[in-house]
């Protein structure tokens, strides 16, 4: 069974985050096959935490913002 990938929004966010985020860089191959698996492996993590707990959804979402906060590699 072909999986329909006329709508992909976890690849569509990952293009986002990397044209923002590294504007005016140029990645290799392997630096993207990385940023990438690391995206998707993260994203799956999140559906699992939130699909066994979805109560945690707010708790979660205050994690993720505080450790962004945190994090000096935001601040380009």
């Amino acid at each position: 069974m072909k999986t329909d990938t006329s709508y992909t929004p976890i690849e569509n966010e990952f293009q986002n985050f990397v044209c923002a985020m590294f504007a005016g860089e140029s990645l290799s191959v392997a630096q993207l096959r990385t940023l990438r698996y690391n995206w998707f492996a993260s994203a799956a993590v999140a559906m699992n935490l939130l699909g066994d707990k979805p109560e945690l959804a707010e708790t979660i979402k205050a994690e993720l913002l505080d450790f962004a906060d945190q994090q000096d590699v935001w601040a380009h």
